[in-house]
């Protein structure tokens, strides 16, 4: 028999036919198998790690991200969400009704209506950042991030998407739950979005024409913007040549798919996402040997922003005595979105010490989830070098000169790595050798080359 619309697939199954009657003990010639759903899945993402995208980018204190969710639409039609079919007020009594007056497809009967969350009904969303542990202290997510506060508000989004077509929802004005689609409730800590009756008619309808049928919602929350644990938790003790502090930030989005599972308390949940902050150290030296104090230098997100000088994220403190300075509270460059990333921050000279030639243009820096600054010395600083106003290099074979940053991230863009320049200088040889020798004198090159390599 062809399956119908709406029901879902299962793995293949073997069944062994007769089977023992569990009642009389005697042989079953027939035997009805029905598809059943399995639990509704959450799933959580954050966009926290995209330069230049609003929204999506969070790398300091005051800016934002998008946490991301996708829960799948349990299969039942209303049933699954709960509530009753009722008829004249009370349940509906027929034959192949259920005892909460649904037929076998979760429906109502032609003539019934549904009483969905007056009746016990629901779908809801929760995250609640107080629930994530930073490790290592005694403090929360909630203690960093927020949805919403007094001058600011995050926005929220839902749609129900599938194969069948997409569906964008409407969120309910604060204290209506008719005409719309979904209710917000939200805190500067937590945020819950329940569906209203329209919502969960909408979806069952849309999962009953295909299997594939999710609920998309996305949800804005943002960096504190006056959180001093954030700056104050990541930094260093700079004279004390402390070790990075690396902050861990949490959070998880709880599901429940029905009515059950908020009286039982027994939602789904999703896996954790983290967000990770430390802090960018900087070492400010002479080229001829000793710290320099007095250095000022401001961060940006990309180059593009740091040769314009547009969207400073952050300027440091002026480098202490021992030469150092730092950016604390910085998100790390090679975990973001949840994922293992290679980026940047770019770091501009805004403040030379005096007597000093000044950096020409922006220099490249990088951050890790262990909390170094990718290329530091022993200071733990990323080496940036000055040169005295007038400076004359010793000799050809001195490295720094007046403006450089040492020493270059590996793969700065510009630099050509030591097996691009051999590659090039075989290239010439070879064509050199095609040149003179010809293509009947190679044997005999490529024989003399090969002795004198020996030799």
């Amino acid at each position: 028999m062809e399956k119908p619309a709406g029901v879902p697939t299962v793995p293949d199954m073997v069944i062994s036919m007769p089977m023992v009657d569990p009642v009389t003990h005697g042989w079953m010639y027939e035997v009805d198998v029905y598809a059943k759903s399995g639990p509704s899945a959450i799933v959580k993402t954050v966009s926290h790690g995209n330069a230049g995208t609003p929204g999506q980018d969070a790398p300091v204190a005051g800016q934002v991200m998008t946490h991301n969710f996708e829960a799948t639409v349990p299969y039942g039609g209303y049933a699954a969400f709960g509530g009753a079919c009722l008829r004249d007020g009370v349940i509906d009594v027929a034959a192949g009704l259920d005892p909460s007056g649904f037929n076998a497809s979760g429906f109502c009967a032609e003539g019934a209506s549904w009483s969905g969350t007056a009746g016990g009904a629901a779908f809801r969303l929760v995250d609640d950042l107080t629930t994530g542990l930073v490790p290592g202290t005694s403090q929360h997510t909630g203690d960093f991030l927020e949805f919403t506060s007094s001058t600011w508000d995050g926005q929220i989004t839902a749609m129900i998407t599938s194969g069948a077509g997409d569906r964008t929802l409407t969120a309910c004005p604060t204290g209506t739950t008719t005409g719309c689609d979904y209710t917000i409730t939200k805190t500067a800590s937590r945020l819950q979005i329940d569906l209203t009756d329209r919502g969960m008619q909408t979806m069952a309808e849309m999962r009953a024409a295909a299997e594939d049928t999710v609920l998309l919602g996305t949800a804005q929350a943002r960096v504190k913007p006056s959180v001093t644990e954030l700056t104050t938790m990541s930094s260093y003790d700079l004279d004390a040549g402390a070790f990075p502090i690396v902050l861990h930030l949490p959070n998880t989005v709880l599901l429940f798919p029905d009515g059950a599972s908020i009286t039982s308390g027994t939602p789904s949940t999703s896996p954790i996402v983290t967000t990770r902050y430390s802090t960018l150290r900087l070492h400010k030296v002479s080229v001829e040997g000793g710290n320099l104090a007095g250095a000022v230098f401001t961060l940006y997100r990309t180059l593009a922003d740091a040769q314009a000088g547009t969207n400073p994220l952050m300027v440091s403190e002026p480098t202490n005595q021992l030469g150092l300075t730092q950016f604390p509270g910085l998100q790390v460059t090679d975990f973001q979105n949840n994922a293992g990333d290679d980026d940047s921050y770019w770091v501009v000279e805004t403040t030379t010490p005096a007597g000093y030639v000044g950096l020409v243009g922006p220099f490249e820096v990088k951050l890790t989830s262990d909390g170094i600054t990718v290329s530091a010395d022993e200071s733990g600083g990323y080496p940036v070098v000055n040169s005295p106003e007038g400076y004359t290099p010793p000799g050809p074979e001195t490295t720094p000169q007046p403006g450089t940053v040492l020493p270059p991230l590996p793969n700065r863009p510009g630099l050509l790595p030591a097996t691009g320049v051999a590659l090039a200088l075989s290239t010439v040889i070879i064509t050199a050798m095609l040149t003179l020798g010809g293509g009947a004198g190679m044997a005999g090159i490529f024989a003399r080359f090969r002795r004198r390599s020996e030799d």
